[in-house]
């Protein structure tokens, strides 16, 4: 009987010059898996508002809560600048939400990872154009006027507030007590809506929420590389966040 130890074929020991990684194949590897797999992102950078008082000139490092420019946000985007990219999301957290008197705050969180060529920075957002997401707010004005929907809106589904007398539940009809324009996002209350106009007005609505960059794990995503190149350099990986989605940052721009 022949001892089956000695049939087996000898393992194939390789060189080691073939066990080493090219960082830079990796990289391209998991780009076009993010451009294969991933959602179609509108990606915007985001620059400190002149507003904010810096500490080393004396300030606290806040913004100006009046400030017409970031709207007491401390941040600017500039969407003539908007990119498009993509990017691979995971671990969609739906989270609570947490009403307060101008909108509510979703306190779920989404992990996205970037392209390696998009530089991500903290307060950087973007949002994703081929995803209709439900939004919902309370405003809060006094007197008939124009308020701002947070996001962009595609179409209003509903609108509710209180009558003041009653303060029984009353539904708000779009073209009889309020216009809406999707393109500015800007609603105004008609006068039929007069006996309601000082009351907290609830708006649900399908559009394109902005994520915002809350945190970044990997940062600096990457290694230096000297095999197959000339000379050593960093080779940049896809850069992993974490996004919260804006519901209290208002409309900026």
């Amino acid at each position: 009987m022949s001892d089956r130890r000695t049939t087996r074929p000898p393992q194939k020991v390789w060189p080691a010059r073939f066990m080493r990684v090219d960082w830079g194949v990796k990289t391209q590897l998991f780009d076009h898996l993010i451009r294969q797999q991933g959602y179609r992102v509108r990606y915007q950078r985001n620059v400190a508002c002149p507003c904010v008082t810096w500490p080393q000139d004396g300030g606290t490092g806040q913004p100006e809560l009046d400030c017409a420019s970031c709207r007491g946000v401390g941040r600017l985007y500039d969407k003539s600048r908007e990119v498009e990219t993509k990017a691979v999301v995971v671990g969609v957290s739906q989270g609570k939400r947490v009403f307060q008197a101008e909108g509510q705050m979703d306190l779920g969180s989404v992990q996205a990872t970037f392209l390696s060529d998009v530089r991500v920075d903290y307060w950087d957002r973007c949002n994703f154009p081929d995803i209709l997401i439900p939004v919902q707010e309370v405003h809060k004005r006094a007197g008939l006027g124009a308020l701002t929907l947070n996001f962009e809106a595609v179409e209003v589904l509903d609108a509710y507030t209180r009558d003041q007398t009653t303060e029984a539940q009353v539904r708000l009809v779009e073209g009889t007590d309020f216009t809406v324009n999707l393109t500015t996002g800007v609603i105004t209350l008609l006068a039929t809506a007069k006996t309601y106009a000082d009351m907290r007005v609830a708006f649900r609505y399908n559009g394109y929420p902005w994520w915002y960059v809350k945190d970044l794990p990997n940062a600096y995503r990457g290694r230096m590389v000297k095999f197959g190149y000339p000379a050593e350099r960093w080779v940049n990986m896809p850069t992993r966040t974490i996004l919260q989605r804006g519901d209290l940052m208002g409309r900026n721009p």
